[in-house]
Order: C-alpha cells, then structure tokens, then sequence
C-alpha cells in the first residue's frame, strides 16, 4: 500500500512540475506596450553611423560607430552604448539582411533623438523578455556608407548579395 501512495505522489508532482514548466516556457516575460515607447523627439537634426550587434538577448542592437575608433573600446563590456533605431514612416524600416551582414557593416542615418528612453515602436523581440529602455533615434534617411555582404538562405542552394555602397533612401 505505501509503494503504491509513493508512486501516485511521484506521478503528481511529476505532472505539476510539467504543467508548470510549461506555463513558464510558454508565458511573455515582458510584453512591450505604448508606454515603453519615448515620446519627446529633439528638434535637433543629427546624422550618425551605426553597426549592427547581435547581441544573445532583448536589447538595443545598433551601435554608433564613433565608439570604435577607441582602440581599447570592448563592445561586450559597453552595450549600453547600443541603441535602437526608428524609421520615420514604415518604408524605411531596415530590412532584415542588414542585420545579417558581416561585421564592420555601417550605415549612416539622418534624424532626431528622442529626449527620453524607451523602446523603439519598430523593435522586434528576438526572445520574450522585455528589453530595457534606452536611447532611440527616429531617422527620416538612410545610407550605406560600408557595402557588404548578405547571406540568402531562402533557397535550397545558398546565395550572397553585395549591395553597393552609397546605396539612399530618403523621403520628403
């Protein structure tokens, strides 16, 4: 009889812990809502370059490329220096493949900081944690400064793309 109680016990505790589990796994850490975002844009027009950093987490993954001029600067140490991007109207939001480039990829960008932090309406959760808030700069034009390569893994036969440096985007 005692074998028997030990045994159902083990199979519910079991199922608690698999139900539970789940739920954990499965729940949003963090959902991103209209007061994440910042809302008082600078009146000042700035133009920076940035670079992509993937980072293994939810956060801010364009770093202005001014910090790697420092030769001692450490990008794991500095992500706080990352910041997030915004496009002014959605057919500017930077594709994909930018993101999928190599490294030392830059691209320059013409806008506005906001004055507060936040996160950027144009974010896209790589995990379901919420990230922290930080800087975001809204731009209006984009350029290529450094051209490079994007991987198409799309098709069954990989393929690259070199898109060409001095590509723009802008609008009116």
């Amino acid at each position: 009889m005692k074998k028997g109680i030990i045994i159902l016990l083990t199979v519910i505790l079991l199922i608690v812990i698999i139900v539970l589990s789940k739920k954990t796994f499965n729940e949003e850490k963090g959902k991103i809502t209209s007061l994440d975002y910042p809302t008082k844009l600078s009146k000042k027009r700035d133009t920076i370059e940035v670079t992509y950093i993937a980072w293994a987490c939810a956060c801010a993954n364009w770093l202005p490329t001014h910090h790697l001029e420092n030769p001692n600067y450490d990008t794991t140490e500095n992500a706080d220096d990352c910041i997030f991007l915004e496009a002014d109207v959605g057919r500017l939001v930077i594709p994909d493949e930018f993101r999928n480039g190599c490294c030392g990829n830059k691209i320059r960008l013409i806008g506005n900081f906001y004055l507060d932090e936040g996160i950027s309406r144009d974010y896209e959760k790589p995990t379901s944690q919420k990230p922290e808030k930080g800087k975001v700069f809204r731009y209006s034009e984009i350029e290529i400064i450094r051209p490079y390569t994007i991987w198409d893994f799309s098709e069954e036969k990989p393929a690259t793309k070199i898109i060409k440096e001095g590509s723009k985007t802008t609008f009116d």
